[in-house]
């Protein structure tokens, strides 16, 4: 364990180095869109009236909405381009050398405050006085004078005007990049809006052949979108055209192509994109096919519950994981000859990161295929996550040897904490509470006794061991390092970083149906690990909270804890 006197964040000043420049930062960049956000919400300029006014300038402000939209995702384009670049990244670590980088200039701040307001008054007051007589062009002039006013100070708020004259001198090619980039993106998003109903239409009708192959009575309606075998019919939404799945299986090859461009064979690499549409949309024709079939075969339930939510998240995990592995044993798109890429594996080591993900990813995965077989409410297998688990901890144990377990009754503090706060924050969850909260104890009571204590026993195993300590090893043991190195074996379990510990408790909160709460607990399990070092205070807090919760739900029924 660290002494008190290494910890660099204990000291207010080495705090005040490492926060401030973040804050500043996550404050600087949110400004400008918040900003554009209010005024689009405040000014409606959809009004015939000016839309079609003779003066030109008169037009402009009416296209003020789709200019800002315009500006708006040119400019994120370009900004991340601009953090990107090794340019800006060197420039912007030579500031924060000297200390600047979190100083804001008060001039520019005020100014920069006073264009906002002096824009925002300005767009009221001319889209509510256009039709009164006057030089309308001067007022337009003026107008945008004041528009241009709140970027430029913006810029100049943070950053002095050489660095900015910098990177446009230097860095021109990725800023018209990204601007070129801003605009392809959003007319590629508006030209999205109609195709989605010929989109909607060509999913409707692979539907409708695929269900054609295994039975007689399909009932087909495409003009209410309807489709059902005999009795069982269900409208197909514009949402399950397949729109969704596209959008995520680019996304995600997309962060794989630039992040491990290095290994990858370019322009051929690309051709993953039109394939991963193609394929996550016959995933999704076939998850219409085969939830009209579950349903029509007697178990509506099922088909609208578990398998109509887990069936696609089933489906992008087998087609994003699948085409990333495919791409690295094909030499089509990889640059690394598969059958060199490394010597086989000492049976007797474990892989660290496998030994770290494990566990998790096999509860995952397991969920996925359990739920997509419930009613979405109760599932009926979920001792097979425990089981699933446990095989992953037998097969793994090996890397867990340089674990150091022991007690703590301040990591048994902090759990019940996080028990205390989470009940505190349950009312947030009410609504969905309420809704379920008699789903367990209902389908309990009509399963034999002795399956019923069965399933009773595996859920609190579950929840009170196998879960915190799944999810402790791939959170506070393996993410929380791996955002401070690659190599996060080196990183002592105590070092501690305000992205790492911030990124890590928000993606820990999103995988809980109660993110505030759940956000707030990695926080808190993240100081457990921080106290001694040890990632077996963080499992010790977490299963502690979770006793705490099990201990709540069997003593007074509160079964929607469990949801």
């Amino acid at each position: 364990m660290l002494s008190t006197e290494s910890v660099p964040w204990t000291s207010l000043q080495g705090l005040r180095r490492r926060v401030l420049p973040h804050l500043f930062w996550v404050a600087w960049l949110a400004l400008l869109p918040g900003e554009a956000l209010a005024l689009s919400l405040s000014v409606d300029t959809n009004i015939p009236s000016i839309a079609n006014h003779p003066a030109l300038m008169v037009r402009l402000v009416a296209r003020s909405s789709s200019l800002l939209r315009l500006g708006m995702c040119a400019g994120t384009v370009t900004a991340t381009a601009l953090l990107f670049s090794s340019q800006f990244r060197e420039d912007r670590g030579r500031l924060l050398n000297e200390g600047r980088l979190h100083r804001l200039v008060p001039g520019w701040i005020a100014g920069h405050l006073a264009a906002y307001a002096g824009f925002f008054w300005l767009t009221k007051w001319l889209i509510e006085g256009i039709a009164q007589p006057g030089n309308q062009d001067l007022r337009v002039i003026v107008w945008m004078c004041c528009g241009a006013a709140v970027p430029i100070s913006w810029c100049l708020a943070a950053m002095p005007m050489r660095f900015w004259v910098q990177v446009a001198r230097r860095g021109w090619p990725v800023l018209l990049a990204g601007s070129v980039g801003g605009v392809f993106a959003l007319g590629i998003g508006d030209s999205t809006r109609k195709l989605w109903g010929s989109f909607h239409s060509l999913t409707f009708r692979s539907a409708q052949g695929g269900l054609r192959l295994f039975a007689q009575d399909v009932v087909c309606h495409p003009e209410t979108h309807e489709l059902g075998i005999g009795d069982f019919v269900v409208s197909i939404a514009p949402e399950c055209s397949g729109f969704e799945g596209i959008g995520l299986i680019c996304a995600l090859l997309g962060a794989y192509l630039l992040l491990f461009r290095k290994d990858l064979r370019f322009p051929h690499a690309l051709l993953l994109l039109p394939l991963g549409t193609v394929v996550i949309w016959s995933f999704n024709v076939l998850r219409l096919v085969l939830l009209v079939i579950v349903g029509a075969s007697g178990r509506p339930d099922v088909a609208l519950g578990g398998f109509h939510s887990q069936a696609g998240w089933l489906g992008f995990n087998i087609v994003g994981l699948g085409l990333v592995a495919i791409s690295r044993r094909f030499r089509l798109f990889s640059r690394v000859d598969p059958s060199g890429e490394s010597p086989p594996l000492d049976p007797a080591v474990t892989n660290p990161t496998a030994a770290y993900l494990g566990p998790m990813l096999a509860i995952v995965a397991t969920a996925m295929i359990t739920g997509a077989m419930s009613n979405g409410q109760f599932d009926a297998l979920y001792p097979a996550r425990v089981a699933a688990a446990g095989l992953a901890f037998w097969v793994l144990r090996k890397g867990y040897s340089g674990l150091r377990w022991s007690w703590s009754w301040p990591a048994v503090a902090i759990g019940i904490l996080v028990f205390a706060l989470w009940m505190a924050l349950e009312p947030l969850n009410a609504t969905a509470a309420a809704d379920t909260s008699q789903t367990i104890p209902r389908t309990l009571s009509g399963m034999p006794m002795f399956a019923a204590a069965a399933w009773l026993a595996f859920r609190v195993f579950g929840s009170v061991v196998m879960v915190p300590l799944a999810e402790e090893l791939a959170f506070r043991g393996y993410l929380v390092r791996r955002l401070i190195a690659a190599d996060f074996e080196s990183v002592p379990a105590d070092r501690f970083t305000w992205p790492s510990f911030l990124i890590s408790s928000l993606l820990f909160g999103a995988m809980h149906q109660r993110w505030v709460a759940g956000t707030i607990a990695g926080m808190l399990y993240a100081l457990a690990l921080r106290h001694r070092g040890r990632l077996g205070d963080a499992v010790l807090a977490h299963g502690t909270t979770n006793a705490l919760i099990a201990a709540l739900v069997l003593t007074t029924g509160a079964w929607s804890l469990w949801m």
